[in-house]
C-alpha cells in the first residue's frame, strides 16, 4: 500500500477484539500523528497513518479499521471535508473523528455537518483524545 504507514502493532484483521483493531489517520502534523500513536498503543489499538485523503481507500477498507481520524490541515490532495463528504455519500458508516485548527470554528462545524461523529480542536490533549477514541470504539462495526 504505498504512501501508508503502518504501525508495528498492526493487527490482525476479523476479529471484534479492540486489541485487533485499528484506527486510520490521515495528517500530515507530526505532533498529532505521535500524540494518536501514543494513545492507541495504550489502548491497544494498531495505527495506519495514510499522508492524504488520496490514499485512503485501501486502508479504510481493511476489515480491522475501527475508525477514522481525518485532520483538516492534512498537507496535500484530495482536501478532508471533500474526502468525508464522499465517504458519508458512498454509505459508509465508519466512524469519523474530525481534527481541526484551534481557531477553525467554521472547519469544526464543517466537519460536524459532513458527517464526522466527533470533532477535536488542536492543540489535543492525550485525555480528550483518549476519551473520544473510548466513545467512538463501541460505534465502530467490529
Amino acid at each position: 500500500m504505498t504512501g501508508a504507514s503502518v504501525s508495528d502493532a498492526q493487527p490482525s484483521s476479523g476479529s471484534s477484539d479492540p486489541a485487533s483493531r485499528r484506527v486510520v489517520a490521515v495528517s500530515s502534523d507530526p505532533i498529532l500523528l505521535d500524540l494518536v500513536r501514543e494513545t492507541l498503543a495504550e489502548l491497544a489499538l494498531g495505527f495506519v497513518e495514510v499522508p492524504s485523503c488520496a490514499e485512503l481507500e485501501a486502508p479504510l477498507c481493511a476489515p480491522s479499521t475501527a475508525f477514522l481520524l481525518l485532520d483538516s490541515e492534512q498537507a496535500k490532495g484530495i482536501s478532508a471535508f471533500v474526502c468525508l463528504r464522499s465517504l458519508r455519500a458512498s454509505g459508509r458508516s465508519v466512524p469519523v473523528l474530525g481534527v481541526v485548527a484551534s481557531g477553525g470554528v467554521e472547519d469544526l462545524v464543517a466537519m460536524f455537518r459532513l458527517g464526522a461523529n466527533d470533532v477535536l480542536r488542536k492543540p489535543i490533549r492525550a485525555s480528550e483524545l483518549r476519551a473520544v477514541l473510548e466513545r467512538l470504539l463501541p460505534r465502530a462495526a467490529p
